[in-house]
């Protein structure tokens, strides 16, 4: 049995209660230390993106799970970012990244972009820069593969390239037949048009909208080659808005 977490995207009351809702489904179920994965996006959009690295990284939330923490776009870019591109760092902020910066105490309003990231450089600790950098990009559990955005089709998974595993979106979504990974697909990335899990014979995709008006963080059990459970959090404040262009 394993449980699969789409999009966090700094939601950090949502996380906690999809975090209880599979402690009391692994504990219904007998199982003491539940193994998890995370898909990625952790961060930006939402408010509390420094939190919520700070709760995965915490020796309690390790004592209580077994996790995988995959990498996800917006982290890459951010680390990217972070080795100097001030350029790329602009654009960032512009994708959910002004949150997650502020997050960390540090006021955009009224600097120009370049004290934004000098003062953003400093206040994130060398533990979470760590962190970050040694996610993986997928995880392989029995019929099931872990990864964030989804695989370019009918090419092996030691050929794929880490832009697509990140970045992919309709070759892949729009792709009907077996990727040729030799597993089902569990992804993130791409909301969902109705802000549900959707389930296909191919892939199964979990971004139900975290971060944004109308959204939730979605969670599923993973038990004999088949979805048993889904857990969702409350909703976000806001009318449901059809999903976003994904960045």
């Amino acid at each position: 049995m394993i449980y699969a977490i789409g999009d966090i995207h700094g939601s950090l009351h949502m996380l906690n209660d999809v975090i209880a809702l599979i402690q009391q489904d692994a504990k219904d179920s007998g199982i003491d230390r539940p193994h998890l994965v995370i898909l990625g996006d952790f961060i930006d959009r939402g408010l509390y993106g420094k939190d919520v690295i700070d709760l995965l990284i915490s020796p309690a939330f390790n004592q209580d799970f077994n996790a995988t923490i995959l990498l996800g776009n917006h982290e890459d870019t951010l680390l990217k970012a972070l080795k100097g591109d001030e350029e790329l760092f602009s654009k960032w902020l512009h994708w959910g990244g002004a949150e997650t910066v502020e997050s960390y105490g540090v006021e955009i309003g009224g600097n120009s972009p370049r004290k934004v990231f000098n003062r953003f450089s400093l206040a994130v600790p060398k533990t979470h820069i760590d962190f970050l950098k040694k996610r993986p990009l997928t995880y392989l559990h029995e019929n099931w593969l872990f990864v964030h955005a989804g695989v370019k089709p009918s090419i092996p998974l030691a050929r794929q390239k880490r832009n697509n595993l990140l970045w992919i979106m309709k070759a892949f979504l729009e792709h009907k037949d077996d990727y040729g990974v030799g597993a089902v697909i569990v992804h993130g990335h791409s909301v969902t048009a109705k802000r549900e899990v959707e389930i296909f014979a191919n892939r199964i995709a979990i971004d139900t909208g975290a971060g944004y008006p109308g959204g939730k963080l979605s969670a599923i059990r993973l038990e004999n080659g088949a979805v048993k459970r889904i857990l969702s959090s409350r909703t976000a404040p806001g009318i449901p808005q059809p999903a976003p262009p994904q960045i």
